[in-house]
């Protein structure tokens, strides 16, 4: 239900994070974990385990690195305070590939290194009964739901009263997994520690590469922890699932994928960790010796679009820039105000070429908010609709230039007064440290 496709219309924007992070999930963690598999089982383990039980432990880890995590993506995340918006959508992203990519990718990798034969039909209907359908039935509730009862209702009370469900649904899923998998983990306690092996150092690997080239690209950190998290973490339901339709509840490849989940959320958490710790790497900055930018991103909304919001984006990219990114638009999007122009000419900031827009523009491209700024009068303010996401509203009460009266000069030095007032207000919105209006 969290997961809106829609999101990915606005990942334009910044792309990087969202490249790295496919790159090494359908290009490298795949094929590394084939080749680990492949070493450690058919090679340096072979001798404790037996050919039949290598293929299966291979073919398993296959599964299970050919499925990025969907859900437990949002808790890591969340444990590294990375970026909600961002995250939501490499995750969305994740999931239209794994449509069509998880069966091609299985089969080629587990028939390449193994003597295992896969059937292709079962790998589809792994795909459509656990990726299609859960992906169908939660974008169109979601839909249905904010359709009827809007998208502050539906991100502010059901999702929440939704998430201790959704908790106890994935713990009993562990329960289930687990016992189905007792005998095989007590029963070959030292093959779970060697099939435990290459993931592990599949895990870090996939991890540190994601995060070193983060780094590398000048990615920010809220999405660069994120994402390094996403390259490591598997969609284990989907993995066990497809092992045992394939071999069997008793196989060494649905063991695999078992441990696969016994060691994942102890070896997260220590990814996490050492994303929390490094963080100022990505404050000093990349290769480059450029600054990586944490920006916040803001919305700033009034009526027409055409003066106070358009003056006060242009003012906090100016005066901040380094932390927030500014955006505008209007309820009912008009003509630039000439005069906003003007007293804007006058402290070297030019904004006569740019645009008006509308919020339903803004919400149409899928954009993400840390803050919905409206810098209109209270009334006009409460029509401004709730964007996804989860951002804060503040409001700004300043007065609409095209509504002032007098000579030219009068409603300049009025349009003039608001800038100030604009300025003043950002002035305190924004950190010590922001760069100050020359």
């Amino acid at each position: 239900l969290k997961v809106d496709f829609a999101s990915v219309l606005g990942v334009g924007k910044r792309p990087e994070g969202l490249l790295i992070t496919l790159f090494v999930n359908w290009l490298v963690k795949p094929f590394s974990m084939a080749l680990l598999g492949w070493l450690f089982f058919k090679h340096l383990f072979l001798p404790f385990i037996g050919a039949p039980l290598a293929d299966q432990y291979t073919a398993g880890v296959i599964i299970l690195a050919a499925a990025p995590c969907t859900a437990m993506v949002f808790v890591w995340s969340y444990l590294t305070d990375g970026d909600p918006a961002y995250t939501l959508v490499q995750v969305s992203v994740n999931d239209l590939i794994m449509l069509v990519a998880f069966a091609p990718i299985v089969t080629l990798l587990v028939s390449g290194v193994s003597a295992l034969t896969v059937p292709f039909s079962v790998l589809l209907y792994a795909v459509i009964l656990f990726i299609v359908i859960p992906l169908a039935a939660g974008s169109l509730t979601r839909a249905w739901l904010v359709r009827a009862q809007g998208l502050e209702w539906f991100e502010r009370k059901f999702l929440p009263a939704l998430h201790p469900i959704s908790i106890l649904a994935l713990l009993t899923t562990l329960v289930i997994v687990f016992a189905f998998q007792a005998d095989n983990l007590t029963g070959r306690f030292f093959h779970v520690i060697l099939i435990a092996i290459p993931i592990l150092i599949q895990v870090y690997f996939n991890s540190w590469l994601v995060y070193g080239l983060m780094r590398w690209f000048n990615v920010s950190h809220n999405v660069a922890a994120p994402g390094a998290l996403i390259g490591a973490s598997n969609f284990f339901e989907l993995a066990v699932a497809t092992a045992i339709a394939l071999f069997g509840a008793g196989s060494g490849a649905a063991l695999a994928t078992v441990v696969g989940v016994l060691v994942e959320v102890p070896v997260m958490l220590s990814v996490c960790s050492f994303c929390n710790r490094t963080r100022h790497w990505f404050s000093a900055g990349a290769a480059d010796g450029k600054v990586a930018r944490m920006s916040k991103k803001v919305l700033f909304v009034c009526v027409h679009n055409s003066a106070r919001s358009q003056m006060a984006e242009a003012l906090l990219n100016r005066m901040c820039g380094d932390v927030f990114e500014a955006e505008s638009a209007g309820l009912e999007p008009g003509k630039l105000n000439p005069l906003a122009v003007e007293v804007m000419r006058e402290i070297g900031v030019d904004i006569n070429g740019k645009q008006t827009r509308g919020v339903s523009e803004v919400i149409e491209s899928g954009q993400r908010f840390d803050y919905v700024i409206t810098v209109c009068d209270e009334s006009s303010a409460e029509q401004c609709p709730i964007f996804s996401g989860g951002g804060e509203r503040v409001h700004w009460n300043f007065p609409d230039p095209a509504k002032f009266t007098g000579s030219r000069d009068e409603r300049l030095e009025q349009t003039r007064a608001v800038r100030e007032a604009i300025e003043a207000k950002i002035e305190k919105f924004c950190p010590s440290g922001c760069r100050a209006v020359a």
